[in-house]
């Protein structure tokens, strides 16, 4: 067979290039290789240097989920190259906040926000921070300041900027009307039957009211309620019409509180009853938070409970941890001092992993708890009918209590903080306790919760669900909420 002469003809070129190509590729090559160069948004002619190929491998890690931590780690060995860049900085507050390091990604925001007080990235994401604080009207400033500098010529950075500015708009707007006032209605149904006699009431409430911007981020609110009260034991039904008055919101980026006062007035017993509320969380550093809540409540479970009026004071305090990115623990203690001379305490414990990305995720979960009370509910018969009970609530005694639950959710929101608020979530569980001493099938405690909330432009609506069903005690509830944004 003949070989044909153009083939033999790049044999003997190979043959005679060969050394020259052995030698490229063993001596170093300099960091720069030609490319296109840059005529546009997206269309390069010229060199890629060792920083811009690092800060592109940075950039596409840092839109996966799963090489978060990986793109955080080359934005630090950028920010340690290049201190004085202030985008590199503020791109690497970006996974900082999707990782839930909040301080550590303001003081990078600080540092870009020096270097360069209008690098948009910086500014957006610095209000973005404000808004995960509660700060919204901090985060209205950097929106309006982003906007006021205008479209970027920086075309080293022209699809950040261009994303910054789009955003910033859509932010400043749903920051603005988190701070407007609202008018807000309310309805929760609660039903619970078991242990006897000490459970058995079915309760409906319907809460009207408004509430604006007392100061800032402090909101102050106003409502009307009406409550209708069914006791199961002789299905008599007691009414109260009463207000309810409260402040909450964020102090600064560290401390958030709130406290509330309802009065309702029965129409018959147990005639007039005040209960409260005072509430803070306080964010100690990234991955770790302190909570704490004194309330006084009436403890209206069964017909004898709303006869006698009891209320109680009860103190909490709980702790929350994220040791690693997906692992949550919470630790919480409290203390309750009934008004007929009774007392009881509370200690419970979670764990939790977290699976899947952004916008839908899955979590497992274990907890467990223990509650003891002094003085044991005691039933006082007559002709072997129940006339009243002594300390008409659930009163267990050196209790324990553990459960596996998995939850599931996703937000379909548009993603930023001052998003549009659009989320669903199921939560299952199922546990078993020291209340009784069946078989174990049954003593299986069955938990299914839900929830959703979406909002429009100016309207929202929301709604959660529990179902409960265990061997000496089940609840049903229903809680359902609308507002408009003025």
């Amino acid at each position: 067979m003949l070989v044909p002469r153009a083939l033999i003809s790049f044999l003997a070129l190979l043959a005679a290039f060969w050394p020259v190509s052995v030698f490229l590729l063993i001596t170093d090559m300099p960091a720069e290789a030609a490319v296109p160069e840059k005529t546009g948004p997206f269309t390069y002619r010229g060199t890629i240097t060792d920083f811009e190929a690092r800060l592109a491998l940075a950039r596409v890690l840092s839109f996966s989920d799963g090489t978060l931590e990986e793109a955080l780690n080359e934005y630090r060995a950028l920010a340690a190259l290049y201190p004085e860049n202030a985008s590199v900085r503020a791109e690497m507050a970006r996974v900082l906040l999707w990782l839930g390091k909040r301080d550590e990604a303001l003081r990078e925001l600080r540092l870009a926000l020096s270097e360069e007080p209008s690098n948009k990235e910086a500014l957006y994401r610095w209000g973005q921070a404000q808004c995960l604080s509660g700060l919204h009207a901090a985060s209205v400033g950097a929106y309006e300041k982003l906007l006021a500098e205008g479209p970027s010529h920086d075309q080293s950075n022209y699809q950040s900027n261009y994303q910054s500015n789009e955003a910033g708009g859509d932010a400043l707007e749903g920051a603005k009307l988190a701070l407007r006032p609202r008018a807000e209605a309310a309805y929760s149904y609660w039903s619970e039957r078991g242990r006897d006699e000490l459970s058995g009431i079915s309760r409906g409430r319907m809460d009207t009211g408004i509430s604006a911007p007392l100061y800032k981020d402090i909101r102050a609110g106003l409502s009307a309620l009406y409550l209708d009260e069914r006791a199961h034991f002789n299905n008599k039904t007691f009414t109260a019409r009463g207000f309810k008055v409260h402040v909450e919101g964020a102090v600064n980026r560290r401390l958030k509180g709130g406290a509330s006062w309802t009065l309702k007035s029965y129409s018959g017993e147990p005639g007039d009853t005040g209960t409260g509320s005072v509430h803070f969380d306080l964010y100690l550093r990234d991955g770790l938070r302190l909570g704490g809540r004194h309330e006084k409540t009436d403890e209206f479970y069964n017909l004898f409970g709303l006869r006698q009026g009891v209320q109680a004071r009860s103190y909490m305090l709980r702790a929350e941890a994220d040791p690693a990115r997906r692992v949550g623990l919470e630790a919480g203690a409290g203390y309750s001092r009934y008004s007929d001379e009774n007392r009881g305490k509370h200690v419970f414990l979670s764990a939790g992993y977290a699976f899947g990305a952004h916008p839908v995720k899955l979590k497992l979960a274990l907890s467990g708890e223990y509650r003891d009370t002094d003085k044991k509910s005691v039933s006082i018969f007559e002709e072997e009918r129940l006339k009243d009970i002594v300390h008409p609530y659930w009163t267990p005694q050196n209790y324990y209590a553990g459960a596996v639950s998995i939850e599931w959710g996703g937000d379909y929101g548009e993603g930023f903080c001052e998003a549009k608020k659009r989320s669903y979530g199921l939560k299952l569980s199922l546990g078993t306790d020291s209340e009784q001493n069946p078989p174990f099938f049954k003593m299986l405690i069955f938990r299914l919760e839900g929830e959703w909330t979406h909002e429009f432009e100016r309207f929202g609506a929301g709604m959660r669900f529990l179902l409960h069903r265990s061997p000496l005690w089940d609840a049903n509830a229903l809680w359902v909420d609308l507002r408009y944004i003025f």
